[in-house]
This record gives C-alpha cells, sequence and structure tokens, in this order.
C-alpha cells in the first residue's frame, strides 16, 4: 500500500507540473491574441468604437484568458482527487498548489495582454510574449545552472553551502519546480524534515512567498502596460494616467433660454 501512494504521489506530482506548465503556455498565448486577434478578424475598429473604457476591455480579455483553462483545470481537479482519495497527497498542499497556479496564470495572462496590445497581428504578439514565458516557467535554469557550476568549482565549502541556499530560493520562486514539488508536501515529509535539512526548505518557503509577491507585482506592471499601450493604439489618450479627462458634449451658452424671437407673445 505504501509502494502505490509513493507512485501515485509521484504521478499527481508529473501530471501537476505538465498540465500546469501547459495552463500557463496556453493563457499566454490566449492573452497574446486577445487583442491583436481583433486585428486579425477586422473587428479591431468596432472594439475601440464601443462605449467601454480601455480597462475594462482589457479585464475582460483577461478573465477570458484565465476562464478559458477550466478544461484543464477539471483535468487537474481529477488527478488531484485521486491523489486525495487514495491518500496520497495531502489536501492542504493541493490548495496551496491551486493558489499558486491561480496566481501564476494572472502573470502570464498580464504578459500576453502587453505585447498583444501594441502588435500588429497575433504572431507578431505570439513571437514577443511565448519566448519570455518559456524562460520564466524555469528555462533560466539553463542559465543559472552554468553559473552555479562556476561557482561551486572556484569556490570552497562556504561557497557551496551559500550557493545551495540561493539555489533553493530561487526554486522556491520558479513555477516549474513549484507545481511540481508543492503536491508532495505532506505529514510524513515534514516529519523527516529534520534529516533532510530543515534549512534548506526555510530558505524554499521563503523564496515561494517572496516570489509570489514578486509574481503579483510582475502582473500588476504588465496589465498598466497592456492598459497604456491599448489606450495609445486605440487613440484614447484622455485614459491615459496623468492626462486630463476628455471634456463632455456640452449645449450652446444660451440653449436653455426662451427664443424670444421665436415667441412673439401676446399681440
Amino acid at each position: 500500500l505504501e509502494e502505490f501512494r509513493s507512485s501515485t504521489k509521484v504521478w499527481v506530482c508529473t501530471v501537476t507540473c505538465l498540465f500546469g506548465l501547459l495552463v500557463l503556455l496556453r493563457t499566454t498565448v490566449r492573452g497574446a491574441s486577445a487583442v491583436a486577434g481583433e486585428r486579425d478578424r477586422d473587428t479591431w475598429v468596432s472594439l475601440v468604437c464601443t462605449p467601454l473604457t480601455v480597462r475594462e476591455i482589457l479585464n475582460g480579455k483577461w478573465y477570458g484568458c484565465v476562464l478559458g483553462q477550466k478544461d484543464a483545470f477539471l483535468l487537474l481537479g481529477v488527478v488531484w482527487g485521486i491523489g486525495v482519495a487514495t491518500l496520497s497527497v495531502n489536501l492542504v498542499s493541493i490548495a496551496l498548489t491551486a493558489g499558486a497556479l491561480v496566481v501564476y496564470m494572472n502573470v502570464f495572462a498580464a504578459l500576453g495582454l502587453s505585447a498583444s496590445a501594441t502588435a500588429r497581428n497575433s504572431r507578431v504578439a505570439i513571437g514577443k510574449s511565448v519566448p519570455l514565458a518559456l524562460l520564466l516557467v524555469g528555462g533560466y535554469w539553463f542559465f543559472l545552472s552554468c553559473c552555479c557550476a562556476g561557482f561551486g568549482i572556484s569556490g570552497g565549502s562556504g561557497m557551496g553551502e551559500a550557493l545551495g541556499y540561493g539555489v533553493a530560493f530561487v526554486a522556491g520562486a520558479t513555477p516549474a519546480v513549484v507545481l511540481g514539488g508543492l503536491p508532495a508536501l505532506d505529514t510524513e515529509w515534514f516529519r523527516d524534515l529534520g534529516t533532510h535539512g530543515s534549512s534548506f526548505f526555510v530558505s524554499a518557503v521563503t523564496g515561494w512567498v517572496v516570489g509570489l509577491a514578486g509574481w503579483t507585482a510582475l502582473a500588476l506592471y504588465w496589465r498598466e502596460q497592456a492598459h497604456d499601450g491599448f489606450a495609445q493604439e486605440a487613440n484614447r489618450l484622455h485614459e491615459l494616467p496623468g492626462t486630463r479627462p476628455r471634456l463632455t458634449r456640452r449645449e450652446p451658452r444660451g440653449a436653455d433660454r426662451p427664443d424670444r424671437w421665436g415667441d412673439p407673445g401676446p399681440t
């Protein structure tokens, strides 16, 4: 039974990591084609002529990017349900994994919208956003591994320990590592934490918390970039921050006064 639970835990972690990364890439592609696709379908003019504000338009696009992944979330829910039902994974760790995935989806949707707001078409937006998304989900570990190998060769034992803390911190902020490792945390793992190096785990948890805050700040930045770019492309400069609001149309002076020439009055 323990062997079955262990293999099921590995299966849940693997599927969560792979499908989680697929969801993030799908969210990026959908965001990249959300605004630029209006130009491809020749509906850009109809979109910018609506009475909706730029913020309302982009919020609707963002909801479409996130809620459009409900089929993948349903599949992940089935996988997580099997893991919880067989007592292979902890329900708390699954809830934390789902919350982290939602935060990451917000970031990558904002990335796609930021690239799509000023792109000529969907292909240009996808070409700008997808490579950056691949780098952010964990592709930067290729460059970090080269740097860590150099420091490990040149440094001593003290450098190696400091490097281990740094690697644990960065791993806690990496979406691929979080999605693949967070479901594996359970009471048995915490019971054996003292023999596996609790200090490195604390460094990883710190990286996870700081990483979530950093990802949230990055999402807000990209959403503002998308807003400013869309406002400039749609010639809605009055919606940019720091600009004067557009004046509403007023009636000519004296329009509310009675026309004395048209009403001769009593004769």
